[in-house]
């Protein structure tokens, strides 16, 4: 039997700025252990969600 494991996860820090209206993860100083391609790929899913979900005006 594989020995139990728990999920790998992620924490991102999210801002949401009113005036714009778009979604992007926080500019905060990495750490020496956080991947780099974990973040690059949560940027790009984000903004991917900003080019189509445009803000309402």
């Amino acid at each position: 039997l594989p020995v139990p494991q728990e999920p790998i996860s992620i924490i991102v820090p999210i801002v949401y700025d009113m005036a714009t209206g778009l979604t992007q993860q926080a500019d905060i100083p990495r750490q020496h252990s956080s991947s780099g391609a974990a973040a690059l790929m949560v940027s790009s899913i984000l903004r991917r969600f900003n080019e189509h979900h445009p803000p309402r005006q």
